[in-house]
């Protein structure tokens, strides 16, 4: 099985973990946020968490970003 060198496309996996953790987090906690009980996940959340994997800022361009080819093929190049 061949990798990919993550050196490489780091800051791209690092796009995609912010978003796919954000819209998993709001979706699987839909009935919790609708009654109140906690707060979805949104931008400020990414700014943060992208912030401390990468030392850089996020952007809105990134935004729905996800790899979900390299998901569903597990990551081989």
């Amino acid at each position: 099985m061949r990798t990919e060198d993550l050196s490489k496309s780091y800051l791209d996996r690092a796009i995609s973990a912010t978003n796919l953790y954000v819209e998993t987090y709001n979706k699987n906690m839909a009935n919790e946020i609708a009654n109140g009980i906690c707060v979805p996940l949104g931008k400020e959340f990414k700014e943060d968490r992208f912030k401390s994997m990468t030392g850089y800022w996020w952007m809105d361009k990134y935004d729905g970003i996800i790899r979900w080819d390299k998901i569903k093929r597990g990551g081989e190049s």
